[in-house]
């Protein structure tokens, strides 16, 4: 059952989502008009009792809303005085959101490096504890997975992103027929196993400037065949 869930968030924070959706993580905290960028917080929930004072989510008709309880005599009334169904609830123990602070407890960095690579994760292992002052806590149960291999598309999307600056141009116009000339050359470079690692290399910047130029897949071909090693 899923225990984890990605809100985005009107206010700063060091997660969000880039143009291309992908999560990513900040040295520094970012807002919403930051190159286009999406703040994001995440909320790691647990299915014991909620009781006055504590955090939930309430999920349902696919709307996913961040509620406080204020009154639990045999129901839920949250902070917005509405009577909650128990059912779609679940109590929040970890999060990103420094708005919940000092009520729950906040998502070590240690967490957050390994989920931004596992960002697909629904669901995390915790375990519960007191310190010694007899405060309750908790702590996530990090799996340890064998790496998985990335796919053409991943690897052409993690090279734009790590690579290739947009600052200057507009990327929602550009990005699609950029990915599209990388990938369809990662494809052919996987397939012929005849260029180094410098023409792949070569060819991909190439495609981004065919991308930022709007040159379409029928000129990249004739390139590309110009290009090929006989």
């Amino acid at each position: 059952m899923k225990n984890i869930h990605i809100l985005p968030t009107d206010k700063t924070s060091r997660l969000f989502l880039s143009p291309m959706n992908n999560l990513k993580l900040s040295d520094e905290v970012i807002g919403n008009l930051y190159q286009g960028l999406k703040p994001q917080n995440i909320y790691i929930t647990s299915p014991e009792e909620i009781k006055e004072g504590d955090w939930f989510i309430h999920s349902s008709h696919e709307i996913t809303t961040l509620l406080k309880a204020i009154d639990v005599r045999g129901r839920i009334l949250d902070n917005q005085g509405t009577s909650c169904n128990i059912d779609y609830c679940k109590k929040i123990i970890l999060t990103t959101d420094p708005s919940l602070a000092p009520d729950v407890q906040k998502i070590d960095d240690e967490f957050l490096d390994w989920f931004i690579k596992n960002s697909s994760c629904e669901y995390i292992k915790t375990e519960k504890w007191l310190d010694d002052e007899g405060k309750v806590l908790y702590s996530r149960i990090i799996p340890k997975e064998e790496p998985k291999q990335e796919t053409l598309e991943e690897a052409c999307n993690r090279f734009y992103e790590n690579n290739i600056d947009d600052t200057n141009i507009e990327r929602e116009h550009h990005e699609d027929c950029i990915k599209e000339l990388m990938i369809g050359f990662a494809n052919q470079w996987q397939q012929e196993r005849s260029y180094s690692e410098e023409d792949f290399t070569k060819s991909v910047k190439d495609a981004y400037i065919m991308g930022r130029n709007d040159l379409l897949i029928g000129v990249f071909n004739k390139w590309f065949e110009q290009f090929k090693k006989k």
